[in-house]
């Protein structure tokens, strides 16, 4: 992927998310902004979502970085 961030290089890169469009669903409730969210709503916001994979103790979101 070339507009991959800089700084996820370090991470596994798995696609978009849309093959984790039921677990995306099921954390919904936990978010105002997408609490009405059908499973079908979802399967399209999925497609511009990406997954990465992080070892365990790796750093991903350092406090006060700048980013998406």
């Amino acid at each position: 992927m070339s507009d991959r961030p800089p700084q996820l290089a370090h991470l596994d890169f798995l696609g978009d998310a849309t093959r984790f469009s039921t677990q995306l669903h099921a954390l919904i409730p936990k978010c105002a902004l997408l609490e009405n969210f059908t499973p079908g709503e979802v399967r399209v916001l999925a497609q511009f979502m990406d997954v990465y994979r992080a070892p365990e103790g790796v750093e991903v979101i350092r406090e006060g970085e700048g980013g998406d």
